[in-house]
């Protein structure tokens, strides 16, 4: 008979997914602070998940998400975030690993000096992302790129003339078939708690 996990797996496995990460993670019992305070505490090491430390839960979205892209043939993949997103990054590293082109719109609270430009700005450069910075004007990153959505689809307009496809990421990768990353750690986890011997 099959385990809830089995079955949890073959409807994720329906879906599809590109391979981005490593796992499962490492799932481990945190004895010092368990043994202080007298309780049974455990963690999963999501920030093992990828190619760098940075990806965390990202980069199990992303495995949805890319494979999706994939599937509707699209060459070209938008997102959006702050200037030192590590979603942003992560999708631009995904996309490249995954042969397609990332773009990029970045809100700003302080535009970055060309002549400074590091961490994950740095990366999207190195990857070859298309970056657009946007001046955040006072609002927040989500504020930012509502009030640009007009760009946004203007541009998606102008590469689906030229012949391209986009996949459209928003913020955080937030969407149902994202979300499928977090039902898949979720399984992983209870996995592991039943390979450990907890409840």
């Amino acid at each position: 008979m099959a385990t809830y996990a089995q079955i949890a797996r073959a409807h994720l496995g329906n879906l599809g997914k590109v391979s981005l990460g490593f796992y499962p993670t490492p799932f481990h019992k945190l004895e010092s602070i368990s043994s202080a305070y007298d309780v049974n505490l455990w963690i999963k090491r999501e920030d093992f998940s990828g190619s760098t430390l940075f990806g965390g839960n990202k980069i199990r979205k992303l495995e949805y998400l890319l494979h999706d892209a994939k599937k509707q043939g699209c060459d070209t993949v938008f997102t959006y975030g702050a200037t030192q997103s590590n979603h942003v990054m992560e999708t631009a590293t995904a996309a490249r690993r995954c042969g397609m082109r990332p773009v990029v719109y970045l809100g700003a609270i302080v535009e970055p000096q060309p002549n400074d430009v590091r961490a994950n700005l740095l990366l999207d450069t190195i990857l070859g992302a298309e970056i657009h910075i946007l001046p955040s004007c006072g609002r927040s990153t989500k504020e930012t790129m509502e009030a640009n959505d007009h760009l946004f689809q203007a541009h998606i307009a102008q590469l689906a003339a030229q012949g391209h496809k986009v996949y459209n990421i928003p913020i955080g990768g937030s969407t149902p078939i994202g979300a499928a990353g977090f039902a898949e750690c979720y399984i992983e986890t209870m996995e592991q708690c039943e390979s450990a011997g907890l409840a």
